[in-house]
Formats: C-alpha cells, sequence, structure tokens
C-alpha cells in the first residue's frame, strides 16, 4: 500500500487532525517451536481416554481423580461417557469387548510428540499458529526500519496450555480431519529466528496541539497498538532516532522556493505512481540523500514506463552521503536505465543538499519542506515533519560544472605508476636525509609488479581494487613507519607538517579508499570526501559522470606524481 492511499484512509479516520509524519516500521514476530505429547485420537477427549486405561488397570474412580489431579467429577462424567459409549459396565467399571479393543488400539506408546511452529506478536502478546512475515535478510534488503521487541524474546511465561490446545487443535485438523487430539504435556521451547510485520505509525496533531501515535496495518487500524508504542517508548525503545543538530545544518543551507503557497493537505508521497498518470513533456525530481525518504521499485518501473512513451524525466540527488546500501543500490538502477535512455532520462547529483520536489512541465509542482519536529516522548524526542508546498516554478540552485573528462590510457596509467615508484624510492632517501622521516620501509615498496599491472579504473569494482592496492603501498605503510619511530599517529602529526603537499595527495587516496570500503564514513572522513568530491569532481559522485572512475583514478595518480617533485624540490632547496 502506497503512502498517499494510506493518507486518505487517515483523513477519513481523523478528518480534522494534521498528519505530522507517516514511517514503516519493521515490528518483531517471535518465532518458536513448542515439542510437545499429545494424544491423537478418534473423538477420545483425555479425561475419558486416561480414565478407561486406569480403569483397565483395576484403579477406583476416587483414586483416578487423584492421579490425573482433577476435581472427583469430571473423573465421573468421564465414566458416564464411557458406559454410553459401550466401553465399561458402570456398576462393575469393568471394560467391555469395546473397551479392550480401545486399549488395544491406542496405547500409551502411541501418543505423539509434535512440534508445534507458532509465532508471538512481540507488542500484542497476540500467539498464533505460524505463517511467513519479513525475515530479517529481506528486512535489510528492503531497506526496512525494524524496532525492538516489547516483549523479551526468551519469556515464555505468556505461554499457556489453552493457547497450545488451540493451535494443536488446528494443527491436527489441518492434517487428518479425521482425527482429534489432546494436549499432555510442553516438553521444550525451540527458539527461531525472529521476522517482522510491516506496519505504519502515523503522528497526529490535535486541533488541540496534542499528538497521537497510530498504527496502522495498511489501510486497517489497529486500535491496540497505540498505547503500546507509548510503552514501548518508555521502556527505551527507539522509533524515531533523529538527531536534530545533524539534520538542521543541511536543512539550514537549504533553498526555499520564491513563491508558493501551503497545500490543503500537509502529506504528499512524491514517489507516487500515480502521480506519473497524466502525460508531461517533462517531470522534474529533486530528491535529497535523507532516509526520509525511500526509493520503491515501483517508482522505478513506472519511470520506466514514463520514459517509454517518449517523455521526459529528470532526477537530480541531493546532499552527501548516500543513507544506506538499498538507498544507493536504487540509484545505480535508475543509472544503469539512464544509459538506456539517455534521450529521456537524465540522472545527475549534486553535494549541495536541497528540499525534495517534483515538477510538471513549466506549470505547477510540489515542494516538501521537511523539519525537525518535537515530539512528547520520553525516549523519542524528534521526528521529521513534513509541509507541503504548492510551487510555480523549479527552485533555482547552484548548477555542478561540467567536468571534462580526459582520456586516460593504460601505458599512461603504467607510465605514472613505474615514475612513483622510482621518485618515492629517491623522496624516501631525501627525506631521511633532511628531517629523519621516511615515508617507506626500508626504501621499498610493497607489490611493486602488481601495482605496475593495475587496471584502468573503468568502474566501481576496478576503481575499488585500484585505491585498495595503491593505498596499502603508498599510504598504509606510513603506520608501520611511524611505530617503527615512535611516531604516534605519525600521518596526521610530522608527516603532514613537514610534506603537505605529499599528504594531501596521498590523503585523497586514503579518503577515496575508505569511501570505496566502508557504508558509513565518520565525520572527519565524510568532511574530506565531500572537499575531495568538491574539487576533483564539482561536486557529483563519479558514478554520475561517464567514466567518472577513471577520471579520478588519473586525478589521484597525477596529484601523487606532482606531489612528490613538489616535495623533493623543496627539499632539496632547503638541502642546498
Amino acid at each position: 500500500m502506497n503512502k498517499n492511499a494510506l493518507i486518505d484512509v487517515i483523513n477519513k479516520d481523523f478528518p480534522d487532525y494534521k498528519i505530522i509524519n507517516i514511517e514503516e516500521f519493521g515490528f518483531p514476530i517471535l518465532k518458536k517451536e513448542i515439542v510437545c505429547l499429545a494424544t491423537i485420537s478418534k473423538g477420545m477427549p483425555v479425561v475419558m481416554d486416561f480414565t478407561l486405561k486406569l480403569l483397565n488397570l483395576k484403579y477406583n474412580l476416587n483414586t483416578i481423580a487423584e492421579l490425573l489431579a482433577i476435581d472427583f467429577e469430571l473423573v465421573k462424567h468421564a465414566a458416564y461417557d464411557l458406559e454410553m459409549n459401550n466401553m465399561i459396565s458402570l456398576k462393575t467399571l469393568q471394560l467391555t469387548d469395546e473397551g479392550r479393543n480401545y486399549i488395544r488400539n491406542n496405547r500409551y506408546e502411541s501418543m505423539k510428540r509434535v512440534t508445534l511452529p507458532i509465532c508471538i506478536d512481540s507488542y500484542s502478546g497476540y500467539i498464533n499458529k505460524n505463517r511467513n512475515y519479513v525475515s530479517n535478510k529481506s528486512a535489510k534488503a528492503l531497506n526496512l526500519k525494524t524496532v525492538k521487541p516489547l516483549i523479551d524474546k526468551k519469556d515464555n511465561t505468556i505461554i499457556n496450555g489453552q493457547i497450545i490446545k488451540r493451535i494443536l487443535k488446528n494443527y491436527i485438523k489441518e492434517r487428518n480431519t479425521d482425527y482429534e487430539g489432546e494436549l499432555v504435556e510442553i516438553v521444550k521451547f525451540i527458539e527461531k529466528p525472529s521476522e517482522y510485520r510491516r506496519l505504519f505509525i502515523a503522528i497526529l496533531e490535535s486541533p488541540q496541539s496534542q499528538l497521537r501515535y497510530i498504527v496502522y496495518d495498511k489501510n486497517v487500524k489497529l486500535d491496540n497498538m497505540e498505547n503500546l508504542i507509548h510503552t514501548a517508548d518508555e521502556s527505551g525503545i527507539s522509533f524515531y532516532n533523529i538527531d536534530s543538530t545533524e539534520y538542521l545544518k543541511d536543512l539550514n543551507n537549504a533553498v526555499l522556493p520564491n513563491e508558493y503557497k501551503k497545500c490543503k493537505s500537509d502529506y504528499l508521497d512524491i514517489f507516487d505512481p500515480e502521480l506519473l498518470n497524466k502525460d508531461y513533456s517533462i517531470v522534474s525530481y529533486s530528491i535529497p540523500l535523507l532516509n526520509v525518504y525511500k526509493i520503491e521499485d515501483d517508482w522505478i518501473n513506472s519511470i520506466e514506463n514514463y520514459i517509454k512513451k517518449k517523455l521526459k524525466v529528470s532526477i537530480k540527488f541531493t546532499g552527501i552521503p548516500y543513507p544506506s546500501p538499498y538507498f544507493k543500490n536504487k540509484v545505480l538502477k535508475l543509472l544503469e536505465m539512464e544509459s538506456k535512455y539517455k534521450e529521456y532520462l537524465s540522472v545527475s547529483h549534486s553535494t549541495t543538499f536541497e528540499y525534495a520536489y517534483v515538477f510538471f512541465e513549466d506549470k505547477y509542482g510540489y515542494f516538501d519542506k521537511i523539519d525537525v519536529y518535537k515530539l512528547d516522548l520520553k525516549s523519542n524526542l524528534y521526528c521529521i515533519k513534513h509541509e507541503l508546498l504548492n510551487i510555480n516554478s523549479i527552485p533555482s540552485s547552484d548548477s555542478n560544472g561540467q567536468v571534462n573528462v580526459e582520456h586516460y590510457s593504460k601505458s599512461e596509467l603504467k607510465s605514472d605508476i613505474i615514475a612513483i615508484q622510482k621518485r618515492a624510492k629517491e623522496l624516501d632517501t631525501e627525506m631521511e636525509e633532511t628531517y629523519g622521516l621516511n615515508w617507506l620501509i626500508d626504501g621499498q615498496i610493497l607489490n611493486e609488479p602488481k601495482l605496475e599491472s593495475l587496471d584502468l579504473a573503468s568502474n566501481y569494482e576496478k576503481f575499488s581494487n585500484f585505491t585498495k592496492e595503491l593505498n596499502a603501498a603508498l599510504v598504509e605503510v606510513l603506520n608501520k613507519v611511524g611505530k617503527s619511530q615512535e611516531l604516534t599517529n605519525y600521518m596526521f602529526n610530522k608527516f603532514k607538517e613537514y610534506f603537505p603537499e605529499l599528504f594531501d595527495a596521498l590523503n585523497r587516496l586514503r579518503v577515496y579508499r575508505n569511501s570505496m570500503q566502508h557504508n558509513d564514513l565518520d565525520e572527519k572522513n565524510l568532511k574530506a570526501y565531500k572537499e575531495y568530491i568538491e574539487k576533483d569532481l564539482n561536486g557529483q559522485f563519479p558514478e554520475f559522470i561517464e567514466n567518472g572512475y577513471l577520471y579520478l583514478q588519473k586525478v589521484i595518480v597525477k596529484e601523487i606524481l606532482e606531489a612528490i617533485k613538489t616535495t623533493s624540490k623543496k627539499l632539496n632547496e632547503q638541502y642546498i
């Protein structure tokens, strides 16, 4: 169910409320297997079964009641029923032929060990037979935001015999409708991997500014969940992990449209495929790289169907970095589509953050002004608020300059790498003679032949391998040099102080390597990455530029080679 369909449902359920936020979450469903002993028989209730079998062992009714630890009246009624079924004589309490036949065909050894798969809603506590939800692996692939359970997974006290009897009855009925069974004993519980139920939480504001947290399963409102959300919050469970300072830092630099009007509706999913039901000559999107937004395959498919009609779509992603691998994969899918429909689809990027919008031709559009909103909860302090604006022009922004990707051949790359290796060894000697500091260990470079055979970075994988190998040889070695000379944080202290140009060139390589290796860069590395991207690629990720990785490879190599020359020249001038 898309958000705009849910918005219609919410507006009907709460016509006087303002929608602050709608977000989908994965609520844990606890999976277990209950191993139990059960009698599987044709129509014989468990008390009758045991009464008959104990009578056969010559116990009287009073003793049977004591052995079964149940009320005597229940045993007495069982005996009446056994006589009615022609299995005993009530006067003598002796078994008839039919009773003895039942004993022969229903021995205690025939009691079955049954494994019942169950699932427990970790918020409502409702227990039912097993069914499939979203696995942990699928949740990650879907970028579904999962929350912690309210009920302890290892707590089995909520599972009582009556519930298991109900599930056992359904279990037997599904497998053989001719048979009935009774639970005798729960043997053990087996924990299974939890799964997730996809639910929406809608944060609504009343006319009196009171907040409500309404949970929907598709278009069905779950009334029992609102109080449970408050209980979970009191328990410290996080739903809205928003760093208000970090978001505000980006939002404060964003540009608002020159002219706009507030919409009657406060909320609109600009990725709703239904917005593309009408034909326009061009539809323009701006999408910030924030986890506030989620790109679904349905929207991507609707974009492809739209441009197949020879209608144009322009999509611009803004900000840095990608909020998740899921988000990046969807962007890469759009870039792949762009290469197929170059005439009709344009996908670009800028590190400068912009608000999200969708604009139709040069006529009108929707602008999603997001902001940080203070909640009335204990553990969840902020969420993102959406304010929908009508716009009649696309907000102005600084456009990225064109990157002129120059040709770089395999022979030129090899020549540059050989030159770096030769000059690095010479420079290492000059460093030691001038300052008693080193770049290399014993004047040697790691894996020289391997470096000389590096491929041109024609794609992401080859660029990743290039940065990995070169970084190991020229950057990681500095850690070892620093340790051997007992210099703390050598690269960022002494080395940077004495050889600033070379530090910058090597740091560029290190930062790009980290961007390939880690999904999440820390604040320091992210800042450096942004600076290098803006300097080298005019503020665009390399995947958005044709041969962008190849261009970065050339920049890295040329900058290192030039820095070696500059550093060597300075040292020689100082030595003289």
